[in-house]
């Protein structure tokens, strides 16, 4: 089976000791106000070169979080579309997905994939699982783009239903969801799960039932999740599988290249201890 683009590309830039997806959740209200004067359209796609110019000699991805551009309305739409066709003409070696929890029924999924992959033409994508495989098979068939299924997310409220609670059973859903997609959903090699930093325990129990399919991992920086507890935990033993996500705590660093850097360094101290 030829290697999935996303993950060749990933796993290409962690081998030159590339470690964190950066996370260009640029939010307008949250732009220094230099960028803010130009409007949400030109501001925003300002803002996003520049971080990708002072990030992407180090930098294992980008990740977009669609909400992120939403909030601007049609301004934040064009300027994410915008984004991307400046990654993909100028920095055609580095992927990029866009987080946008797609999860619907199979021809609004191909709407929202012609956004994603046609307009935008992203790398990869995250996706709901609740409506079965059935509902997610048209995007799964899509060889060459990646898919992140949620699995156990980062959020302090997850365990409403991916935990124990009200459950009668002893497995818990974010099992149930690690053993389909591995077994099932991942037929072409191109799934990976969303797994969050801040459940370290529940990241070991996941890699242990899907011991290869890459985690995007949310969770570090601004929410806590700790970087030696996510190596320990959710690292293959060939050394990678990891797409370590960092958002804000990054981009709207003062000096976001050191930024990068220090999480860069981090996360390489915890893979030379866990040695």
């Amino acid at each position: 089976m030829a290697k999935n683009p996303f993950f060749n590309m990933t796993d290409g830039r962690w081998a030159e000791g590339k470690r964190v997806c950066v996370g260009l959740d640029s939010v307008f209200n949250k732009l220094p106000v230099r960028f803010r004067d130009a409007g949400a359209a030109d501001g925003i796609l300002a803002f996003n070169r520049s971080i990708i110019q002072q990030t992407h000699s180090q930098a294992l991805c980008y990740k977009l979080n669609l909400g992120a551009y939403l909030q601007s309305g049609h301004q934040g739409i064009k300027a994410l579309e915008e984004t991307c066709a400046y990654l993909w003409a100028n920095h055609p070696n580095i992927p990029y997905a866009i987080d946008q929890k797609t999860g619907d029924i199979g021809t609004t999924n191909d709407w929202y994939a012609d956004f994603a992959f046609g307009i935008c033409r992203a790398h990869a994508i995250t996706l709901h699982n609740y409506m079965g495989q059935e509902a997610m098979q048209s995007l799964l068939d899509r060889k060459d783009k990646a898919f992140f299924i949620l699995c156990k997310t980062s959020n302090k409220g997850s365990n409403e239903f991916q935990g124990p609670e009200n459950l009668h059973t002893s497995r818990y859903i974010y099992e149930f969801v690690a053993r389909q997609v591995k077994d099932y959903w991942n037929k072409h090699g191109n799934c990976g799960l969303v797994v969050g930093a801040t459940y370290p325990e529940e990241m070991k129990k996941i890699r242990a039932m899907a011991p290869e399919l890459p985690f995007l991992v949310p969770g570090i920086g601004t929410q806590g999740g700790d970087v030696d507890a996510t190596i320990n935990n959710g690292i293959t033993e060939a050394g990678g599988g990891l797409i370590i996500n960092n958002g804000s705590a990054i981009i709207f660093a003062p000096n976001p290249a050191f930024e990068l850097d220090s999480a860069t360094k981090q996360i390489d101290r915890a893979i030379r201890a866990k040695k």
